[in-house]
């Protein structure tokens, strides 16, 4: 820096001050003008997974094992979601009334179609949605776990008799490396579900999904882990 002649520069300890010092103010009117402006991350996932319906689920789960090994408490702030990886947290806006609320993934679901999470208890009160039911909204990611090689189901519902599971199953078979019935769908334990597994390749399980939605069936694609 050049000064002019007969002038004396400010001392150094004066001028590290007064550079902190614009630091700081500057800081502060970043923090003023968006205090609550979330740090967005990406997320492995199309950006079709992350707006839509959520829901919110509580009794009879209460205390059962999430999809993640845990054991389900509906009060605390926790999701399920199908693509997101476990332990992914999650800001849940509302698009009707901009309320949010912070969410950590340790579940799969919800499986109906349209909806895109499902809340906790305690979430869905937060979110002030728990009375409706359902609101619409949009999802930012946070944090994302680090990344590993994921893996992918299918999950197929909906079939009123094991023989129409069987026959399906049985269609299914060269597509997927291993394919089971499980008994349920939706707390109706007199319907089955086919789950389609071994994945490990999303493009190849979500075209898959698609082609078995156009046949008219309830399917669904699943992060697994």
């Amino acid at each position: 820096m050049l000064f002019q002649a007969g002038k004396q520069a400010p001392p150094i300890h004066r001028r590290s001050a007064a550079y902190l010092v614009i630091i700081l103010l500057a800081t502060l009117a970043g923090c003023a003008s968006a205090p609550d402006r979330p740090r967005v991350v990406s997320a492995p996932v199309p950006p079709g997974e992350l707006s839509g319906l959520a829901s919110w689920y509580g009794k009879p789960y209460h205390g059962r094992k999430t999809a993640n090994g845990e054991t389900y408490d509906m009060y605390d702030l926790t999701a399920a979601h199908r693509t997101l990886p476990f332990n992914a947290r999650i800001r849940v806006e509302s698009t009707d009334t901009g309320r949010h609320i912070n969410v950590r993934i340790n579940d799969r679901g919800p499986f109906v179609k349209g909806r895109v999470i499902d809340l906790s208890q305690g979430a869905a009160e937060r979110l002030g949605m728990r009375a409706k039911g359902v609101a619409r909204v949009r999802l930012i990611p946070l944090r994302m776990p680090p990344e590993t090689r994921a893996r992918w189901l299918i999950l197929v519902g909906g079939f009123r008799t094991r023989g129409e599971a069987e026959k399906f199953k049985e269609t299914m078979s060269k597509r997927a490396r291993k394919t089971r019935i499980i008994p349920g769908w939706h707390a109706n334990r007199s319907h089955f579900r086919v789950q389609l597994e071994g994945f490990t390749d999303r493009w190849r399980a979500t075209e898959l999904n698609k082609q078995i939605r156009q046949q008219g069936y309830d399917a669904y694609l699943v992060r697994v882990g």
